[in-house]
């Protein structure tokens, strides 16, 4: 029977959808939650820094464990995502597998679109239209604009939708 509340980092989630797969290298949990705004602003930092933490399920042992991607769509009831938690001991076949999903990117467009930006920006700066220190502060990289934005890229139509089976 799945838990009623999955506990991650002291947050609990309810899932609409659970499946815990066992295997020899730990514990993979997929689940499909929904939260409300205030819950997201803290599961948001957990995603994409590979941080390890205590999961709790009602009726099961605490795990070790880390996101892999999360996929998220919003609704009138609050943002859903469809999570992946991976066991600490599998950090392995995770990071495996963040690699092949990279790959699926197409790395010419995205070349393609940098090197407007940067155009686009050096264009701006040059007409006077930014200042040095605005031009600085868009050219410099941020990490939490970054983390923004690649949280944007795992957005669907519905993360309740990507529910399989298997």
């Amino acid at each position: 029977m799945p838990p009623q509340v999955v506990q991650v980092k002291g947050i609990d989630l309810t899932p609409l959808k659970y499946r815990e797969v066992p295997s020899d290298e730990g514990v993979t949990i997929y689940l499909t939650t929904t939260v409300s705004a205030g819950v997201d602003d803290q599961l948001r930092p957990l995603f994409y820094r590979g941080e390890v933490f205590t999961v709790l399920r009602d009726g099961g042992a605490s795990l070790q464990m880390r996101f892999g991607l999360p996929y998220w769509s919003e609704h009138s009831e609050g943002i859903r995502y469809h999570l992946t938690l991976v066991e600490d001991s599998s950090r392995d076949r995770e990071a495996k597998f963040n690699w092949l999903h990279m790959q699926e990117i197409d790395k010419h467009s995205l070349a393609a679109v940098i090197g407007r930006m940067e155009a686009l920006l050096d264009t701006l700066a040059a007409k006077g239209v930014l200042s040095q220190e605005e031009f600085r502060k868009l050219r410099d990289p941020d990490a939490d604009r970054n983390l923004r934005a690649y949280h944007r890229l795992n957005r669907l139509e519905d993360a309740h939708k990507t529910w399989t089976e298997d």
